[in-house]
């Protein structure tokens, strides 16, 4: 009987869509590409000739759907610019299900977001 552990990671599907955008960023780079406008270029087209083969980066990124990769490039970022904001459910009388606040230390007041129903 064999005497060793193997063990198996399991990523989250955030982390993987996270490593691949950085490994893709950095083929770019390398080549002398500016990541961004071919990024960009990409999700506007889903062109994959807008991403270098160098390092797989091509083959990495035709792994993520296109609005996975947008969806995670849009939280990175709105993460980065507001980190005390936090979403919490409203819970006041009278609003609507779906309701939410953004609160946070670095504002005094409470903002209500209200679901409009049409």
């Amino acid at each position: 009987m064999d005497q060793f552990t193997r063990k198996f990671g399991i990523v989250d599907k955030r982390t993987e869509t996270k490593e691949i955008i950085t490994a893709v960023y950095n083929a770019l780079l390398v080549k002398g590409y500016n990541p961004i406008n071919q990024i960009v270029g990409y999700i506007i087209t889903e062109d994959p000739t807008y991403i270098t083969n160098y390092k797989n980066a091509r083959t990495l990124i035709s792994r993520l759907d296109r609005d996975e990769l947008l969806q995670e490039l849009v939280r990175s970022y709105l993460e980065g610019r507001i980190p005390a904001f936090f979403r919490t459910p409203c819970g006041l009388p009278g609003r609507p299900q779906g309701s939410f606040a953004l609160t946070g230390p670095e504002i005094p007041y409470t903002i209500i977001f209200t679901p409009i129903r049409r």
